[in-house]
């Protein structure tokens, strides 16, 4: 299997780096990752300038530009068969519609567009491969996905794994995005005068063990399939008795 290694933190943070060493225990891993930080990206893609490619070795790539630049380039930069997307392991979650701004999540939605299989894996807190458990764990769930044939060209897996406070996840739980209420705030930011920070703030999720946030809190691994944006057919069938033909005015 040849499994293409993207992130949102740069291709050196620590959680591609010890996701790559789960990841080559059951194929070939090709890294190509942004150079720099690029969390919050979405599925933004460099436009009229120039894009900058590093190339680290032959199967290491770092891109001066996003993680859907990132998964473009790899399929002009690899000549073999990519036959699995993984982006991550993110430090910090992308639970509710934070996957909506996600970069880690930004490469899946790009890999759906080539067709390729993928899989966004998220933590609250990744510092290293000084936390054993974690990568246990995470291997773990990347090999029931893998064993149990989990994954499709059709949509991506949107994995989150459980709050640090549990030593071990409780289980794997099949969840939908949590409709959070996200609220921005501008605070002022220190000196110079006009400067502000954005802050986000979220309300507290309910008990339902089906929504992403809620599992995850309670010490499951959150998996949320989630697809490109489609169109609503139920609104387009609504709408089409409104069609206008302005050649018979």
């Amino acid at each position: 299997m040849n499994i293409l290694l993207v992130n949102d933190d740069g291709y050196l943070a620590p959680g591609i780096n010890a996701f790559k060493k789960i990841l080559e225990k059951y194929g070939k891993v090709y890294v190509v990752a942004p150079h720099n930080w690029q969390s919050g990206k979405s599925v933004g893609i460099t436009f009229f300038q120039n894009l900058s490619i590093h190339k680290i070795n032959d199967t290491t790539w770092s891109v001066e530009g996003t993680p859907a630049d990132c998964v473009i380039v790899a399929n002009l930069v690899i000549k073999e068969k990519i036959d699995l997307v993984i982006s991550g392991v993110n430090n910090g979650y992308n639970l509710s519609y934070d996957s909506m701004y996600s970069g880690t999540c930004g490469a899946c939605y790009q890999a759906l567009m080539y067709k390729m299989k993928a899989i966004a894996f998220s933590i609250e807190k990744f510092f290293g491969e000084d936390q054993p458990q974690i990568n246990e764990d995470m291997e773990e769930v990347f090999k029931y996905i893998i064993d149990n044939n989990l994954t499709s060209e059709d949509y991506f897996l949107n994995v989150n794994m459980q709050e640090p406070q549990y030593s071990h996840p409780k289980g794997i739980r099949f969840t939908r995005l949590y409709p959070r209420l996200s609220i921005f705030k501008m605070e002022p930011h220190n000196i110079p005068k006009h400067v502000y920070k954005v802050k986000h703030y979220y309300e507290t999720p309910d008990i339902d063990l089906n929504y992403d946030i809620t599992a995850t809190k309670n010490g499951y691994v959150s998996i949320t399939p989630l697809t490109l944006p489609i169109c609503d057919l139920k609104a387009l069938d609504e709408l089409k008795g409104k069609d206008v033909d302005y050649a018979t005015r």
